[in-house]
């Protein structure tokens, strides 16, 4: 998108320090002698925050006693996120944003920018991390989009450790990538307060991706989708996805001409027999390790047409679902005839199964300790080793999003 990068590309200290030249000398002409100290002295501590930050490659962000007119270090961090970004962007080309505890009300959409990585979960005092024990949350006010990364972000941009929540407005959306590609790992969303659209991730011409994350659809009208791609390859590792709805526009993962990478994941497939796990449409996914489940006689996967033909589906558990498989002239109620049908179309689909997953309850979808399911893969996928409460996997893997209790 031609983004300006002047200032980094020809010595961001330079750059600064003859502006602040540049402003002493004037101070003068501008009538300012009089605040002639104390605007050196801001300026000056200013100039050192910046040089502090850019050897650091880090812009800290205290939502209640930061102000955005600190440099947005430790000591004297910044008030709004956007702010620091905007900061770290003019600074460095790959630097980090740590975000402290607290509730951010977010009035505009937050643009990420490319090379700058989001970290939220840190304790104002101190700046340790624990994700689970500093919340931070990123909330929607009067916007539709929480966050948007810009055009043309890559894998190398991090969003990681936060709760994101869509405003009440007709189409929510909490994190929409439009021909952008970052990591979105290790955060919770939540798009069940937007009404006829209600969307966990949009990505459009994109290919992102997404670790370790629990996604509430929610319970649009017109859709609830979980992950949403359009375009977008995306690889999708140890999610938990799921929907509130009961109205059939729920889709765990859709896939429109997208030939997503879905492994490790638990998706309730719904609360309505309308209702789909995954589903694809002009796209060749490859989907394994998957458990699949429904209370509500929900699909588990939907082939929307002969070019939605699948690559792969291997060692997916589909339990209480109905159908497990369904194609334009036809379903599989049984895995024997899921993997019948996709043999006949060339497709490699072997070692699923229906075993109950025994969770530890019906909020808590760990794997109980008698589950056959723990410990069920025995040929891992390669690519991502963790699983959504970021535990390293142990060989053999668990089946689903989460390797252990």
């Amino acid at each position: 998108m031609g983004r300006v990068f002047g200032f980094r590309r020809i010595g961001m200290p330079l750059a600064l320090g003859l502006s602040v030249l540049a402003i002493i000398a004037l101070l003068p002409i501008l009538g300012l002698a009089g605040c002639d100290t104390a605007l050196r002295d801001r300026i000056e501590l200013y100039v050192n925050g910046c040089k502090q930050i850019q050897s650091d490659g880090v812009v800290y962000v205290d939502g209640i006693n930061g102000t955005d007119s600190n440099p947005g270090t430790q000591e004297l961090p910044k008030k709004t996120i956007q702010n620091a970004i905007d900061l770290a962007d003019a600074l460095m080309d790959l630097g980090e944003v740590r975000v402290a505890q607290g509730t951010y009300h977010l009035y505009k959409t937050l643009i990420v920018r490319e090379g700058i990585s989001l970290y939220g979960g840190f304790q104002a005092s101190g700046w340790t991390r624990d994700i689970e024990t500093y919340t931070t949350v990123l909330q929607g006010v009067s916007v539709d989009t929480v966050i948007k990364p810009e055009q043309g972000v890559t894998t190398a941009t991090v969003i990681d450790g936060f709760t994101i929540e869509a405003v009440s407005v007709a189409e929510a959306t909490c994190i929409w990538c439009k021909d952008s590609s970052p990591t979105i790992q290790r955060n919770t969303l939540d798009a069940s307060q937007g009404s006829t659209d209600t969307i966990g991730i949009f990505n459009s011409s994109s290919s992102p991706v997404i670790l370790a994350n629990t996604i509430n659809a929610g319970d649009g009208t017109a859709a609830a989708w979980g992950i949403a791609n359009s375009g977008s390859p995306a690889k999708i590792w140890s999610n938990v996805i799921f929907g509130t709805g009961s109205n059939g526009k729920y889709r765990g993962i859709l896939n429109s001409n997208s030939d997503a990478v879905i492994q490790n994941n638990t998706i309730r497939c719904g609360l309505h027999v309308d209702d789909v796990g995954i589903y694809n449409s002009d796209s060749n996914c490859i989907m394994e390790n998957n458990i699949l489940f429904s209370s509500a006689s929900s699909c588990g996967i939907e082939e929307d047409g002969s070019a939605a033909l699948p690559v792969k589906v291997n060692n997916n558990d589909f339990y209480g679902c109905s159908p497990y498989y369904e194609y334009d002239s036809g379903s599989c109620t049984t895995v024997t005839q899921m993997e019948d049908y996709l043999g006949l179309h060339s497709v490699e689909a072997a070692s699923n199964r229906d075993d109950n997953p025994q969770f530890i309850s019906g909020v808590d979808w760990h794997l109980g300790s008698g589950s056959p399911l723990r410990d069920a893969i025995t040929d891992p996928p390669t690519g991502f080793y963790r699983d959504r409460d970021w535990l390293l996997r142990s060989d053999p893997w668990s089946m689903g999003a989460y390797e252990k209790d």
